[in-house]
């Protein structure tokens, strides 16, 4: 099946960034963020970021008001959240064991197949090291403005 060139892919990450508006990063997702509010594209995430971004690693615990926001932020009609079914994690456990993800990056990865976006976006090296072999054929895996439709994203 073909990916659509208008369905965009974030990782949890993704949407901590634009919370925190991360420096160096929330100009990048802003834009993606105008183009989905002006209909021009749609972000795809799974419902298993809505439990991750309350805490990732790299981020530590977020605030009481900023899991409210982030939660009222997944409601958004351009944002299509994606539950984890079966054929998802059947296919999260093979890509775990083919390409040495971890399984929640790996449901990541499935559920962007599974949804056919054209492109995966994080911040996540490991993911980033994947970019274009895991699916066939491979799914871009980049940085919020390294993917570029006909110069439609800016390049960073």
């Amino acid at each position: 099946m073909a990916a659509d060139s208008n369905y965009n892919y974030w990782d949890s990450c993704i949407f901590i960034d634009g919370l925190k508006q991360t420096s160096g990063r929330f100009p990048q997702i802003k834009h993606l963020e105008s183009e989905a509010k002006a209909g021009r594209l749609f972000i795809f995430s799974s419902t298993m970021a809505i439990a991750e971004v309350v805490k990732l690693k790299d981020y530590g615990p977020l605030t009481e008001e900023q899991i409210r926001e982030i939660s009222s932020y997944f409601r958004h009609k351009f944002i299509r959240i994606i539950p984890v079914d079966r054929l998802i994690a059947r296919s999260a456990a093979e890509i775990v064991r083919e390409h040495n993800l971890k399984p929640p990056d790996a449901i990541h990865v499935a559920t962007a197949l599974r949804s056919r976006c054209a492109v995966l976006y994080t911040y996540d090296q490991l993911l980033l090291d994947k970019n274009g072999t895991i699916g066939n054929p491979g799914i871009p895996i980049k940085r919020p403005g390294e993917f570029g439709q006909g110069g439609f994203f800016a390049s960073s």
